[in-house]
């Protein structure tokens, strides 16, 4: 908005031209609206990773080095470093490696952690979760932890999982991983479950994100590549700050997107009705998006309480439409979309 001032017979009169086009649109935050999973921990700052290897008594003979080879190819300096430069430095993992075994007291069948289909999961992951930190109290100091990093032996069956509610030890409580394969972005999307984030599978049964949902455009999505997060997870996560978002309720706005990973406006916010919101954002294969196949601009739906189910259906976010020209019309919002310039009419 543009503001004139005219002196007229002694007075001063206020005129307000409201432009068509706004080149240098006012920020807002009016948009940010509750996404993330409630039983999460904090999401900026240093957040304490304690990793515990855990065998039991029908686990294989384990060599002595065994641990300390498992460790290099856990790659956790490509897990630290994709928060870091995610959250532009505003969270950092700190790995705290426990560099023996925490030896559980019933052999690995009794905890039913691959039954991760049962109606009562739930109740399987929270009792698994007391028996490790029971096993594991005498050994370890949990006071200064956010996250359990347990990798439960990996010569017995495949395991990852985000264990959902918080359990206490030694005054603290905690959130827990189970991950005990070696891709480093598998364990970067639990650990960021634990933040709050969300599954973004087009399936939820396909388990590591194969075509569908959020595709290629959330580590949520495709947990085997290290793509970025969108730009909506970054903010609800305090990744991004109101004055890189643009909350556009009405009017027509032309705007100049600026890239995930580089300084400027990074989103436009549209709402839709309560539940519901149209995010646009310029995705461009470079830094933490390098892994993205091609660059463009990425509309999406973002539903507000939605979860990833298991049929495919009531996904938290749906793509529209990616690409460097074209035109998008979806309930009563037109884009029209050129390399990283939008216009946005509502």
């Amino acid at each position: 908005m543009t503001v004139y001032k005219l002196k007229v017979l002694g007075q001063v009169f206020v005129l307000s031209i409201i432009l068509s086009f706004i080149n240098s649109p006012a920020h807002a935050n009016s948009c940010l609206r509750p996404y993330l999973d409630p039983e999460k921990i904090k999401s900026t700052g240093t957040i304490n990773v304690q990793i515990l290897f855990v065998k039991y008594p029908d686990s294989p003979k384990k060599s002595k080095g065994y641990i300390k080879d498992q460790l290099s190819m856990l790659d956790l300096d490509v897990v630290s470093d994709y928060f870091k430069q995610s959250s532009y430095g505003k969270t950092k993992i700190k790995f705290r490696i426990h560099n023996s075994w925490i030896n559980m007291p019933n052999n690995s069948y009794d905890y039913r952690m691959y039954e991760n289909s049962q109606p009562d999961w739930r109740e399987i992951e929270q009792n698994y979760f007391r028996a490790v930190l029971s096993a594991a109290d005498p050994k370890i100091d949990f006071s200064k932890s956010d996250v359990v990093y347990i990798v439960s032996d990996p010569d017995l069956y495949p395991t990852y999982v985000q264990l959902r509610d918080f359990q206490v030890a030694d005054g603290k409580s905690l959130k827990a991983v189970v991950y005990n394969q070696t891709s480093a972005f598998i364990a970067t999307h639990e650990l960021l479950h634990t933040l709050g984030l969300k599954d973004l599978y087009g399936n939820f049964a396909s388990q590591l994100g194969t075509p569908g949902g959020m595709e290629q455009f959330s580590i949520m999505s495709q947990a085997q590549t290290g793509t970025n997060l969108t730009g909506y997870e970054k903010y609800s996560l305090g990744w991004i700050g109101s004055k890189d978002v643009i909350c556009q309720e009405s009017g027509t706005q032309k705007i100049k997107l600026n890239s995930l990973d580089s300084k400027g406006t990074k989103l436009v916010l549209l709402p839709l009705n309560d539940q519901e919101m149209l995010g646009v954002e310029y995705r461009k294969n470079e830094k933490v998006d390098k892994y993205l196949g091609s660059t463009g601009v990425l509309v999406y739906l973002i539903k507000q309480n939605a979860q990833a189910s298991i049929n495919g259906t009531g996904e938290p976010m749906v793509p529209i439409y990616f690409g460097n020209k074209g035109d998008v019309d979806y309930s009563g919002v037109k884009i029209s979309i050129k390399k990283n310039n939008v216009t946005i009419g509502r």
